[in-house]
Parts: structure tokens; C-alpha cells; sequence
């Protein structure tokens, strides 16, 4: 249906994400059935991945770069000690996000102590609402005006403050929508001079009848992975799964049981749980493997400037050491090969490792407890780190230890659907295509919706 109209109202998905965010649409046949569909969001921001922007702002001396724009000023140009914010998906899963919001960045982000996390976080909504409805527009000329629900995908929070922090993120999705609604150039392009930040904080509600028919939803990350994945439902023989999604800040996993014979599920209650080991807990264990081996004996300072020139490229050299087992690098004049046991011989690792296990086996514990009926357990991986190889030994284990409950990996195919292209790609977008193509059960919405 490309370049087609759309006659249905449609859901616009939003993946934070804490080094990239991805975006989805999905619109709706007759039958109700969904159509989601990756957005190439990162070709409207001139990013290196057309699907993926970097969560990151920039603030400059006199602008404001997000984006790819963030990361390339950052690079280019010498800031000192000036960083840029990111790991957005990490801030707003804090504790206390309301005080958070509203206290000015450090200097170390702006020296000037001028924004507030909120004004970050609200422009940067905002731009990515933007790259969003630019790559919609390219598909569907006339869908973006007919979305009616914006959802973002969400790590585990603590229940007591569920309901605060849905309406203090819908707040933000307002105030977005009305400087996204201004379809403002210095937005879109990812670069605000700063002297116009206060004039687009004011931004009203372009119209407040389109602002009255928006709803705000959250879904949460292994609901919208294993969504993305099985759209027509579990295979016939599983009870219940749990559901890994292994991103770069953060692991979440949670239960899910399998309403036969429709093949759907439902989360269990009490099995959500998010740990922050992850792909950057494992990175720095590769880059601590390497920088600390004897026979490199690097200084102190050397050290320090390995570790950044393998911090720009340790993914694809994790990638590599746990794919071929082996790894080999050139420091000076001298080659050093590690091999993958000397990653495993890591006290981080095997300190992370120990504890994704230890959450799928309390995830496991509550799924026999909740449903003692369920014979055939399935683990389901998604995200990023879904190909890591110590996961089947891991899920092995586990299976040992659940017995009499059968447990295995829930296996598929690759799903040749939401516009993602590759299976590498589409295991880091699968949050936000799930999250857009959800049914309502897995949506949660603050009760103040619509907004």
C-alpha cells in the first residue's frame, strides 16, 4: 500500500531506547488486524542507520543539536569537557521523574544551567515526532493527521508510581505535539538555536480538537518484542513464555501465559521485572578484558585513551568475539588474541551473566506459581543482545533446573514484516513495531487520556 491512503486511524509507536531511538507506525485492515511498519527515521535525520537515531542532545554555545546533528558537533568540534545527554529511556524510568524534570542539567551538559531535563526531553519528542511524521508522509501522504493514539514502549517500573509517571511522560507528549504540530524547520533539521527555546516551550496546542483526540499509551517492552514477533499468535504446545528484551541499558523480561486456542497472551502478574545488565554492561566488560591484559601493560593514561577508541567500535568487536570464539587486535606493533573463555573468565561478566539468570528463574518461579497447569514453558529473546551465545547456555541451564516443566527457547523465524530488512536490524526495532501493533489489552494509558 505504498503511497496509498489510509482510511483508518492510525498508532504511531516510540522506542526511547538508551542509545537509539527507533519510531513505527501500524494501521488497521477491516478485520482489526495490524500492519505495523518500521519508520525510516533515521534517513530524515541524516543518521548512519536509516531506522535509528541517537538518543542524544548537544547543547552548544548558541545551539541545540539532537540527534545525529548531537553526535557529530560532539565529534567535530572541541566542547572540553562538555557532554552530551543521553539514555533517555534510562531518565525517565528514575525514580522521582518529577523532580528530575524540572532541575536544570548539570554543567557538564549546560554550562550555562539554563533547560531543565524537561525542555530536553520535550524537544527531543518532538524532533522525533517530526523525523516521524516526515517518513509516514513518504509512505502514506495522508496518515500522520489521522494517528489517534501515540504510544512509547516502556521498561518495568515500580507499580506505586505507575500512574504518576504515565501522566507526567503524557504531559511531555503534549507539550511535544504542539511544537511538533508547528512542522518548524530548526526542529526538524535537529539543530534550535537556544535563543528559541524559550519561544518554542510556549508553543501552544496548534489545534486544540486534534489535541482532544490524541491518547497517550505505554506498552511494555517484552509484550511489544514477543508482539512483533508472533503477530498470529504463540505456536500451538506453549503454556507460557518468558519474554526477554535485551537492549543497551537495560534487560526486561516478564511472563506471559497463552490463551489457547486463540493463541494470545496475557502477562502474569507480578513476573515484570528490568535489571540494568545489558549491552553495555557487556561492552565494558570486553573493554576492560582488553585494555587490563598483561601482556599489553598499558599506563594508566594509555588505558584511558584505549578505553575510548574502543568504546566507538566495542560492539562490533563483542559481535565478533562471541560469533568466532576469537578476537584478534594490534596495539603499537604488538598482536594480542583474546579468546571468548577470556570474556567468560570476567568477574563483570560472569556477574551479569549470573544475574539475567537469576531473573528468568524468579520470572519462571512466579509463571509455576500463577499457572500450575502450564507444562510447557517457552524463553523468548529479543533486542539487540538476542544473538549473544551464552543465552542458550543459559536457557539450557535453566531447562535442567525447571523440571518437571518443560523449558526450551521459543524459536522463529525471521518475520519478513515491518519494513526492517534484516534479522539484526529488526531484533533492535522489534520493540517499537510490536509496540505500534499491540492489541488494547497491552496498552497501558494514563487516566487522564485523552490528553
Amino acid at each position: 500500500m505504498r503511497g496509498g491512503g489510509i482510511t483508518q486511524n492510525g498508532v504511531l509507536c516510540l522506542d526511547f531506547g538508551t542509545a537509539f531511538a527507533k519510531a513505527a507506525y501500524c494501521h488497521f485492515d477491516d478485520s482489526a488486524h495490524a500492519h505495523p511498519i518500521a519508520l525510516e527515521i533515521g534517513s530524515q535525520g541524516h543518521a548512519d542507520n536509516k531506522f535509528l537515531i541517537p538518543s542524544e542532545v548537544f547543547i552548544g554555545n548558541e545551539t541545540l543539536y539532537i540527534g545525529a546533528r548531537a553526535r557529530q558537533h560532539l565529534l567535530e568540534e572541541d566542547f572540553g569537557m562538555r557532554e552530551s545527554l543521553r539514555s533517555f529511556k534510562t531518565i525517565l524510568s528514575a525514580r522521582d521523574l518529577e523532580a528530575i524534570l524540572e532541575s536544570k542539567l548539570p554543567p557538564k551538559y549546560d554550562p550555562g544551567r539554563t533547560l531543565t531535563y524537561r525542555a530536553v526531553f520535550v524537544l527531543n519528542l518532538a524532533y522525533l515526532m517530526s523525523l516521524a511524521r516526515q517518513s509516514i508522509r513518504q509512505l502514506y501522504p495522508d496518515a500522520y493527521e489521522r494517528i489517534r493514539e501515540f504510544r512509547y514502549v516502556f521498561p518495568h517500573w515500580v507499580e506505586s508510581e505507575h500512574d504518576t509517571r504515565l501522566r507526567l511522560i503524557s504531559e511531555l507528549f503534549v507539550a511535544a505535539f504542539a511544537i511538533s504540530d508547528q512542522e518548524d524547520e530548526d526542529i526538524l533539521n535537529g539543530a534550535l538555536p537556544i535563543e528559541r527555546v524559550p519561544e518554542m516551550l510556549a508553543t501552544g496546542p496548534g489545534s486544540p480538537h486534534l489535541e482532544q483526540s490524541r491518547t497517550v499509551g505505554a506498552v511494555f517492552e517484552p509484550a511489544a518484542a514477543l508482539f512483533a514477533y508472533f503477530p498470529d499468535g504463540i505456536p500451538e504446545g506453549v503454556d507460557a513464555v518468558v519474554s526477554l528484551d535485551i537492549g543497551a541499558g537495560t534487560t526486561d523480561l516478564a511472563g506471559f501465559r497463552i490463551d489457547h486456542p486463540s493463541s494470545t497472551f496475557e502477562l502474569i502478574p507480578g513476573t515484570c521485572r528490568s535489571i540494568s545488565v545489558a549491552g553495555d554492561a557487556l561492552d565494558a566488560a570486553v573493554i576492560n578484558m582488553i585494555v587490563e591484559d598483561s601482556r599489553l601493560s598499558l599506563t594508566p593514561a594509555r588505558k584511558k585513551v584505549a578505553w575510548k577508541r574502543l568504546s566507538a567500535i566495542v560492539r562490533e568487536l563483542k559481535k565478533t568475539l562471541l560469533a568466532d570464539t576469537f578476537l584478534e587486535l594490534r596495539f603499537g606493533r604488538q598482536d594480542v588474541r583474546f579468546k571468548s573463555d577470556d570474556l567468560y573468565d570476567q568477574v563483570d561478566f560472569k556477574s551479569a551473566v549470573s544475574e539475567m539468570k537469576t531473573a528468568v528463574w524468579s520470572v519462571l518461579d512466579r509463571i509455576r506459581a500463577e499457572t500450575r497447569t502450564a507444562k510447557h514453558i517457552s524463553v523468548f529473546v529479543a533486542g539487540g543482545g538476542a544473538n549473544y551465545p551464552f543465552l542458550n547456555d543459559l536457557v539450557l541451564k535453566t531447562m535442567h533446573a525447571g523440571k518437571p516443566h518443560a523449558v526450551e527457547r521459543l524459536r522463529h523465524e525471521f518475520p519478513a514484516w515491518g519494513n526492517a530488512g534484516s534479522e539484526d536490524m529488526f531484533l533492535q526495532l522489534s520493540t517499537a513495531v510490536g509496540g505500534a501493533g499491540v492489541g488494547p489489552k497491552l496498552v497501558t494509558r494514563f487516566h487522564g487520556s485523552p490528553v
